[in-house]
């Protein structure tokens, strides 16, 4: 069933989207709000401590009951601050080049898991931070756009940071710095984790690194028996590269996703056809930038979608929320696991809006103090943490 919102095809949960968000000035007192929270050695109010083993613990936000209606979809990955320089003009090399250099939420990871719960799901994310005021900020920030953060505490690791450097025209590349994310195990995805639901995302960055990676399977392991769906985003050619693609895609094979991602310069990395990919998942999506998007099945003909043309400046955490629009789409198929190719062709177009949203929408910028600041009906709001 889908319905139709302001000349727009949604699927039933996206109309029932919930609209929770930090209102006021500081850390918010009332019971009804839950995203109050620190990691520094102790949880506020609304959030549930639980013990886990090792050097750190887990810190549970919870939304309200009522923040979503729709399917549960677990997110594992990365939850890190992302430090972007713009450039006003072409880089030269050896000097400077005036720009602009932003304070953002990044983490593939964490940006799917945001665009879900925006689209009506009830998104989970698990992760792992840092003893410190980007964590605290960044777990805040998540849980006041309705995510549910299970997040890992890593004494004596940074949080995530992230390098983007984004040139003229939108074009973005990386220096990644994983922190605390890089000492995430399989023991810190307790069994319980899976319970209800419906679907579980794993960009493929959760693959790298011996215990991400371990983690990561233990999850999917716990999805398949609870009887939820899979999916994997390749996620970076880097690291495919760097990695080797043999390993990685081994990994992603253990995974035994119902649907991969993957951009024209991942699938190449693999040094093979695209429609290879399909030997990993009997549904590969195939990211095409501003040519669009195309849906693969085996023995069946490929499906097709074009991208709105749109101006942009910073596509950064479109493939993210691309990954996004089309789950939650996807999930509202009749059968998922074989979807028609009017499905297909629905999902694809979801998430090419999914992802023109994050491009155009207001990005939440935190200051170098890690206040959080907030453009809203013209004028700057914050949240000092």
């Amino acid at each position: 069933m889908v319905t139709s919102v302001s000349g727009s095809c949604l699927p039933p949960f996206a109309v029932r989207r919930h609209a929770y968000a930090i209102r006021t000035a500081g850390l918010p007192r009332d019971a009804g709000n839950r995203a109050a929270f620190t990691l520094r050695g102790r949880c506020r109010r609304g959030a549930r401590r639980s013990a886990v083993s090792g050097d750190g613990y887990r810190c549970r936000v919870t939304p309200p009951l009522d923040a979503g209606s729709g399917p549960l979809v677990l997110v594992i990955g990365d939850l890190a601050l992302d430090v972007v320089l713009t450039a006003h003009g072409p880089l030269r090399r050896g000097t400077d080049v005036l720009g602009n250099v932003a304070f953002r939420q990044g983490g593939s990871a964490a940006t799917t898991a945001r665009r879900l719960a925006a689209l009506g799901c009830r998104a989970v994310l698990i992760t792992a931070v840092g003893p410190d005021a980007a964590g605290d900020a960044l777990v805040t920030y998540m849980a006041s756009c309705g995510v549910r953060v299970e997040a890992r505490r890593v004494p004596g690791a940074p949080t995530g940071r992230l390098g983007v450097l984004v040139e003229p025209g939108g074009e973005r590349s990386f220096v990644s710095d994983r922190g605390a994310m890089l000492r995430m195990r399989a023991s810190d995805v307790p069994a319980r984790a899976a319970i209800g639901a419906d679907a579980l995302h794993v960009p493929a960055y959760s693959l790298v690194g011996r215990g991400p990676a371990a983690a990561s399977v233990r999850l999917a392991a716990l999805a398949r028996a609870a009887g939820a769906l899979v999916s994997v985003d390749l996620a970076s050619a880097g690291f495919l590269q760097s990695e080797g693609p043999g390993e990685l895609l081994a990994r992603v094979a253990s995974l035994r996703p119902d649907v991969l991602f993957a951009t024209e310069a991942e699938a190449a990395e693999t040094a093979a056809p695209p429609e290879r990919l399909l030997d990993l998942s009997p549904l590969v999506v195939l990211k095409q930038g501003s040519a669009g998007a195309q849906g693969l099945r085996r023995g069946r003909a490929p499906v097709a979608v074009p991208a709105r043309s749109a101006r942009v400046t910073d596509s950064t955490g479109a493939g993210d929320a691309f990954d996004a629009g089309f789950i939650a789409r996807w999930l509202a198929c009749p059968d998922p696991r074989n979807p028609t190719s009017a499905d297909l062709r629905a999902a694809l177009a979801a998430g090419h809006r999914a992802a023109l949203r994050e491009i155009r929408g207001t990005r939440v910028e935190f200051s170098p103090s890690l206040a959080l600041r907030q453009k809203a009906t013209g004028r700057d709001r914050a949240v000092r943490l």
